[in-house]
Order: C-alpha cells, then sequence, then structure tokens
C-alpha cells in the first residue's frame, strides 16, 4: 500500500530522520455517497526492523536497539475513540484518539489528522505527532562515545493510504 512514515530528530550536533519502509493498516471506514462518514477501526503495525535511519547502518542498528527490537519487534497504533470527524474544505478534520505501543510500553495519545478522499476508493490520513521518547520508558540513543546526544523529543510525520469499500 502506498504510505509514509518518517521520523525526525535533533541532537546537540545535528538533526537526523528515520524511514518507515513497511507498516500494515487494518482500518474499516464507512463512506457514503462519497463522504467519509465514520471511522470504526484504524490500526497501523510497524516492523522496528523496517525503520532505517538517515545515517546509514550504525545509526538504523542504534535506532533498532532505541526500540527494543529484540524483545519488542513491532510498533502498534490502535484507534480507540474518534473525538472529531468534520468535513472541512478538501476534505476533513479528525481527532482521535488510541494506544500507540513500542518498545513494551503502551500509552494514549492524541492524534490530529486530515483526511482526503481522491476519486480512486481510496482515503489519504496525513498528520505530524510530537512524541517524547522517554514517555515509553525509551533511551534516547547516543553515539561518538556519548558525544553525540539524541534529543527526547521526536516528530513523527505520516501519510497513510487505505482502500475503502
Amino acid at each position: 500500500a502506498d504510505h509514509e512514515v518518517t521520523i525526525y530528530g535533533s541532537a546537540n550536533i545535528k538533526s537526523w530522520s528515520a524511514k518507515v519502509h513497511q507498516l500494515d493498516v487494518i482500518s474499516e471506514l464507512l463512506v457514503e455517497d462519497g463522504q467519509l462518514t465514520e471511522i470504526r477501526k484504524m490500526r497501523v503495525e510497524i516492523d522496528v526492523e523496517a525503520i532505517e535511519g538517515s545515517d546509514g547502518r550504525a545509526m538504523t542498528r542504534d535506532l533498532h536497539e532505541t526500540f527494543d527490537k529484540e524483545n519488542h519487534p513491532r510498533i502498534v497504533f490502535e484507534m480507540k475513540e474518534i473525538l472529531e470527524l468534520e468535513a472541512v474544505e478538501n476534505g476533513y478534520r479528525i481527532r482521535a484518539s488510541g494506544e500507540l505501543s513500542m518498545a513494551g510500553h503502551t500509552r494514549t495519545i492524541e492524534l490530529e489528522v486530515d483526511g482526503e478522499v481522491p476519486d480512486d476508493g481510496k482515503i489519504e490520513f496525513s498528520g505530524t505527532k510530537t512524541l517524547l521518547m522517554t514517555d515509553w520508558e525509551m533511551s534516547p540513543p547516543t553515539a561518538l562515545l556519548g558525544v553525540l546526544r539524541t534529543r527526547d523529543e521526536v516528530e513523527v510525520e505520516f501519510r497513510i493510504v487505505v482502500a475503502h469499500d
């Protein structure tokens, strides 16, 4: 499917990013007369293995360790509630809460999402979410013997396209 998820972070020396190369989406959407009326289910699963750092293999390995890939190979977001689903010009404004599980911890987060319905039986959801790694008890990675210290805050930018009936 057609998805893009990028994690942006910064460190005391420079910025970094990581791409998610593959993810699975399980969704159940209700579209009536070309209008999105209900989001019944939205579950996004990412294999930690599919996350690749911008600075090569060592950084990718550090990220995989940060997410504790050995013990927790998947990151999962499970939508629990739609707080707002409003038609706006060019699409929808959606506010949803759900559980984000990573590195063995689960927290409830709220997402603000833009929805668009192109004319091809698909819906595109996009947005940005700022997260603190320490909220999931993850230690922001360090490198170069601790000289490079990653900031706790990361920004996740996502675009997820799902088909509807």
